[in-house]
């Protein structure tokens, strides 16, 4: 069984339990198991070598952050540069793998957003401002997606690129949030919905934009 506790470092550490042993994947220490676990028992590192790279825990954390979303934007950029669609069309389709990885069985394509930003805010500010330097150059891409699509007539002109991106971001973050809470996809399913009515485009055929 999995759970989440604070280490002695104020480090947030995912823990594993297993025939009462506890495996550390950032090696802090659980408070609530009062173990110790180090990383190099999960990833077969030296605690030496692991230090001499990282000065912390927390740096560590912030790093695997900054790849996340390096390689989320990446993703991202790859599909928002696809001409073969409309801006309208790429933003729809953006939306609709959100759902699907949310609705979906496979663990990794969850949002790491939603699971980290209210319990790293309060403990490590590297790890906080790593989600929001990441989430930020996200929005940016949203806006510049949104901007696109009213010069090529996909979207209505009196849309705000920068206003609209950001409240669809907040939007959806808010709904995978919900979908967690609810185990239901009904959140998701009208955030769809609201999305539509706030990029002004029809709720059929939106794939067709």
């Amino acid at each position: 069984m999995e759970h989440r506790c604070v280490g002695d470092d104020g480090v947030l550490g995912f823990w594993s339990h297993s025939d009462g042993s506890s495996v550390d994947k950032n090696g802090a220490v659980c408070d609530g198991c009062a173990k110790d676990f180090r990383i190099g028992e999960v990833v077969q590192v030296p605690k030496g070598s692991f230090y001499h790279y990282f000065k912390s825990k927390e740096v560590f954390g912030e790093a695997l952050l900054e790849d996340y979303f390096a390689g989320y934007n990446q993703r991202l950029q790859s599909l928002f540069s696809d001409k073969s669609m409309t801006a309208a069309a790429r933003l729809m389709t953006y939306w609709s793998c959100w759902q699907d990885a949310q609705e979906g069985d496979d663990l990794t394509g969850k949002c790491l957003v939603v699971k980290l930003s209210a319990e790293v805010a309060d403990l490590s500010e590297l790890m906080r401002n790593a989600l929001k330097q990441g989430t930020e150059k996200l929005i940016a891409q949203l806006t510049a997606c949104i901007a696109e699509g009213i010069q090529d007539g996909s979207l209505s002109a009196s849309l705000i690129p920068e206003q609209c991106a950001l409240a669809l971001y907040e939007l959806w973050l808010g709904a995978t949030l919900l979908t967690k809470l609810r185990r239901d996809s009904s959140a998701l399913d009208q955030a769809m919905l609201t999305t539509c009515k706030l990029l002004e485009l029809p709720v059929s055929n939106v794939s067709n934009q």
